[in-house]
């Protein structure tokens, strides 16, 4: 008998030391994301105040993206808020290692407690080498600001300090200034077009991000867009559009009249646009010829000019509707 329990104790002893080897602990980890810092950048406005906020049927999509080291998805989280101040907080059971996590910011509409309308799409997010945040293809909205980063964190113990990200614009923002819009009757739409369209953001295995561009060589394609009937009564309007760093970026002025037919405004404008940048265009219609008044300035850079003195009463000037047009001029 004491030769059996001796055996069973034996036996008893091997199993536990089996189960212990192959627990997998995991680990609480808090995670706070800062959204603050997506628009931190951009230091100039036309109305004050105007970038901090958003719509009362508007939300900041805020989303956490956690990936191990084979690039799979393990944890994620998404929260909509209400302005750029809020900061995302979530806590996620994670096992030991190191990880990739991808922060992602965008504003949504927001209606009957959905998401009505995106202007950015998340696509094939569980493999981060997969992974494309593609432009929905609307224009003149004035909340379509990204916000992408990726940070890398290792999990080693109970006592893991919490993961803090601030969130960086994923490119520039361009404001666009029409003055005496009707200066001509026969113009249906006045806008800005290109002749390349950055749309796709990809992503590697190891969360680093490239530009997906069209380029047909051509202006192709609207960049911003305001229809002149829209504002019977107003003769100065602005806007602003969210665009991915690109260099050899073609833009001009152009209108569309009432025939049918598109006319530059201005010559060929090139810029160079990195993440974080803020441009101001300005074009005055008032000048019957073709030389009209064309100007665009780096507006947020140490060395720009916080205000344009060349375009005076900014602050009392209508904004533009937000009215969405797809990308396609054809």
């Amino acid at each position: 008998m004491k030769k059996y329990m001796l055996v069973l104790f034996v036996l008893l002893g091997m199993l536990s030391s089996c189960s212990n080897d192959d627990i997998v602990v995991d680990y609480a980890t808090n995670f706070k994301v800062n959204l603050s810092t997506v628009i931190k950048p951009f230091t100039y406005e036309m109305t004050s105040g105007e970038l901090e906020s958003v719509g009362s049927a508007e939300r900041v999509r805020t989303r956490l993206l956690i990936y191990d080291t084979e690039g799979n998805l393990v944890e994620q989280e998404t929260q909509l808020l209400s302005n750029y101040s809020a900061i995302m907080s979530c806590s996620k059971a994670l096992k030991k290692g190191d990880y990739i996590a991808i922060a992602i910011s965008d504003v949504v509409q927001y209606s009957n407690s959905k998401i009505s309308l995106q202007y950015w799409s998340l696509s094939d997010s569980t493999s981060i080498a997969k992974m494309k945040i593609s432009n929905m293809g609307y224009i003149g909205y004035t909340g379509n600001v990204l916000g992408v980063t990726k940070k890398s964190f290792s999990i080693g113990s109970s006592t893991n300090s919490d993961i803090n990200i601030n969130v960086a614009p994923a490119g520039a923002l361009v404001y666009s200034y029409y003055k005496n819009i009707h200066a001509f009757s026969d113009v249906t739409y006045y806008g800005i077009s290109k002749a390349k369209n950055p749309k796709d953001l990809l992503f590697d295995s190891d969360g680093n991000y490239l530009i997906n561009s069209e380029n047909s060589g051509s202006y192709d394609w609207w960049f911003d867009k305001i229809a002149v009937a829209d504002y019977p009564s107003t003769s100065n309007i602005y806007g602003m559009n969210f665009v991915l760093p690109t260099t050899n970026f073609k833009v001009k002025f152009s209108a569309y009249t009432t025939d049918n037919k598109s006319v530059d405004l201005s010559d060929d404008i090139t810029l160079s646009l990195q993440a974080g940048q803020e441009y101001l265009m300005t074009i005055d219609l008032s000048k019957a010829s073709s030389n009209y008044d064309v100007n665009e300035i780096l507006v947020n850079s140490s060395s720009a000019m916080k205000t344009i003195s060349s375009v005076p009463c900014i602050s009392a000037y209508a904004k533009a509707k937000n009215t969405l047009y797809f990308k396609n001029l054809k």
